[in-house]
């Protein structure tokens, strides 16, 4: 249709890469990585690696929720942060709740890579309800999915999967997301805020104030800590009751 035009395209895709050498062999298309500076192949190609990386770590990642969900035991209660199971455990302590949480089991969605956290937060949940949704002969016990309150997730039964969304504490005007919104303004003192400087294009700075939620968790949830900063925990405990009580329970055989 276009005889002696040559078209110059620009793709991070390597399946694209890949289509185009098989489609028009080596003759009727050249790549060029920009990165390198040097012509290439498509499977040598920089983002093929990186793509192909991509599709491993999601293997691993759903092949880790369906033994968790395989597993026998407890209903399973899956969470976004890090250290939600560390504050609704100190908070089941506080309200007189343990006995709720020793009829299920609080995992954290994410895992820890090289001090970082991966595979965490709303994204890995909806992956992790995904991937149970697509396999439900696969789960052995009950799953509740429980999202923070900044998601907006609506509530949703799937036969033994279970969606929700902890409810927003609006009277908390410091932390509006994450399960931080459930504590007190009064608890986010100066000592959890990290502050270092950041460089920009043209010799620009910026100041930038972080809070250290890790550092947060650990002062918050200490066995000296009043009581009363667990108070509006009290919903996360509601939630799992209601979603586990015996008859909305169905154990695999």
């Amino acid at each position: 249709m276009f005889p002696n035009v040559q078209f110059i395209m620009s793709s991070h895709s390597p399946l694209f890469a890949l289509a185009m050498e098989e489609r028009f062999g080596a003759q009727g298309m050249r790549l060029f990585d920009l990165d390198t500076g040097a012509y290439t192949s498509a499977v040598a190609f920089t983002e093929f690696a990186a793509a192909f990386d991509a599709i491993a770590a999601t293997e691993r990642f759903e092949n880790d929720v369906l033994a968790r969900a395989q597993a026998a035991g407890k209903p399973l209660v899956l969470l976004e942060g890090e250290t939600d199971p560390q504050y609704i455990a100190r908070a089941a302590e506080a309200l007189g709740k343990v006995a709720v949480l020793e009829r299920v089991d609080l995992q954290w969605i994410g895992q820890k890579h090289a001090g970082n956290a991966t595979n965490t937060g709303k994204t890995a949940l909806n992956h992790a309800f995904n991937t149970l949704r697509s396999n439900p002969n696969l789960s052995n016990r009950p799953v509740l999915l429980l999202y923070d309150c900044d998601t907006g997730k609506p509530a949703e039964d799937i036969g033994n999967l279970h969606v929700r969304a902890i409810p927003k504490n609006e009277s908390a005007a410091i932390a509006q997301d994450g399960i931080e919104n459930l504590l007190p303004d009064n608890v986010f003192s100066e000592d959890f805020y990290d502050v270092h400087e950041t460089y920009k294009a043209y010799g620009g700075s910026a100041i930038v104030r972080e809070l250290n939620k890790v550092r947060l968790c650990e002062s918050v949830c200490a066995p000296e800590t009043s009581t009363d900063v667990f108070e509006k925990f009290s919903v996360v405990f509601e939630i799992i009751e209601t979603v586990f009580a015996p008859e909305n329970v169905k154990i695999a055989g």
